[in-house]
């Protein structure tokens, strides 16, 4: 089990190699890039993970913000990234409301 000191672990990767799974809501992506552009920042990265056998990785948590840095053009976003084997990884279902 992952220490709770352990520090999460980020990486730069390319944007176009991430894929969402769920479908996104084109509002909030329209206000995120928005934000993202007046503030010049951007803030709490998605959880993603390996596609195994492929270079790319599946968005876990974060659709819309993937969604709205892929629409700006930008070519990388930072991501944490996480392990489908780690005992405390655990996958399920939600839905906005």
């Amino acid at each position: 089990m992952r220490d709770s000191t352990e520090l999460p672990v980020l990486r730069m990767l390319p944007s176009a190699s991430l894929v969402t799974h769920e479908d996104v809501d084109p509002r909030r992506v329209e206000k995120l890039s928005r934000r993202i552009e007046l503030e010049g920042a951007f803030k709490h990265p998605p959880v993603v993970a390996e596609i195994p056998g492929s270079d790319q990785d599946v968005v876990l948590d974060g659709a819309n913000r993937t969604t709205a840095i892929q629409l700006l053009g930008m070519p990388h976003i930072v991501a944490q990234l996480v392990e489908y084997a780690e005992p405390h990884v655990v996958l399920d279902t939600w839905y906005h409301v």
